[in-house]
């Protein structure tokens, strides 16, 4: 026999008095609402940065610096397995340079300030959404073959997300994710990319992931393990020892020198390090211009090929980075 259950009239009237005023509800609040978190996840899995607080923990790099040039020397150092995160840079202009795919970057915006997102040169966006046009201006453009999103929010104290689906210039798929976030004042005036292309670590492959035949594949970008044996054997006359160390930032102790000697005849640096792990090494002139140089670890002993006026060691990832800086006021 089958019991129907009843409920009171009066209740019966108010569940369904509920359920019409959820459903008609505005469609406005949907840019203010929160979805419920996915396995206790009510965040993004990925590491964050706020563009306008990275200043204080990123690589500065110097106006009229080739900025290609730092960026492959992270990408070998990365591909090396030097570093276990790529990280963020940032330029005297305001604009932060982060690793795709690496950070998940939260855009900082003003009401009555543009902020734009440039993509990575020959990139074709597919879609974008996000930004709901009720609370962001959203303007694309394109500059030097680079897709460009100009970005400005219509009110302060707001939050979205933008996701760019795009094809790459070799036909590969690609996503751009940018948080965003309105302030009062504070805002970004730019914010960048740059990537990896399919990093193989492995004899004959170079940061590009194209594989090379050996001898025709440059030595600082191998594996430091595969590199060529060094010794700092080093003639007396030709020693310079007059080596100032610093830790710029961080807990410096795992790249603090134990002691760094120069060979001025055969341009080489060797630096005996407290521990086998390979640091990522940029090298500035006196004019704080950076110069490409190789570089290679030998088990405690890191050899660098050339006498700069500046050695940077850097370990750690984007949150804990360190960096100790080694000055040589005679060198080139």
């Amino acid at each position: 026999m089958r019991t129907t259950l009843s409920l009171p009239k009066k209740r019966t009237m108010l569940i369904l008095a509920t359920i019409g005023v959820v459903a008609s509800g505005p469609a406005s609040i949907a840019s203010t609402m929160h979805p419920p978190g996915v396995a206790g996840q009510s965040s993004p899995i990925a590491g964050t940065v706020n563009t306008a607080q990275i200043f204080q923990r990123s690589l500065n790099i110097h106006y009229g610096e080739p900025i290609e040039d730092v960026e492959r020397e992270a990408a070998r150092s990365f591909a090396a397995g030097t570093l276990s995160h790529l990280p963020v840079f940032t330029r005297p202009g305001g604009e932060v340079i982060v690793p795709l795919g690496q950070v998940l970057p939260v855009l900082q915006t003003a009401p009555g300030n543009f902020s734009v997102v440039i993509l990575g040169k020959g990139v074709q966006p597919a879609s974008l959404v996000g930004a709901p046009s009720a609370e962001w201006v959203v303007k694309e453009t394109t500059a030097g073959q680079h897709p460009v999103l100009e970005i400005m929010p219509r009110f302060a104290g707001i939050k979205s997300s933008i996701q760019i689906v795009a094809t790459s210039p070799h036909g590969f798929p690609l996503t751009y994710t940018v948080g965003l976030v309105s302030d009062t004042a504070r805002f970004t005036p730019g914010l960048s990319f740059y990537r990896v292309h399919h990093v193989i670590v492995q004899r004959g492959a170079n940061v590009s992931g194209e594989v090379t035949a050996p001898e025709q594949v440059n030595p600082s970008v191998l594996p430091i393990a595969k590199a060529a044996r060094t010794e700092p054997h080093v003639n007396a006359t030709h020693a310079d020892l007059d080596w100032t160390a610093m830790c710029f930032t961080g807990d410096c102790k795992p790249i603090q020198p134990i002691s760094v000697i120069s060979n001025n005849k055969e341009r080489m640096t060797y630096i005996h390090l407290s521990t086998g792990k390979t640091p990522m090494v940029l090298a500035r002139n006196k004019a704080g211009q950076s110069l490409m140089v190789s570089y290679r670890m030998d088990g405690h002993m890191l050899a660098v090929d050339a006498v700069p006026y500046r050695i940077d060691l850097l370990t750690g990832n984007w949150n804990h980075l360190a960096e100790m800086r080694l000055t040589n006021k005679a060198g080139e």
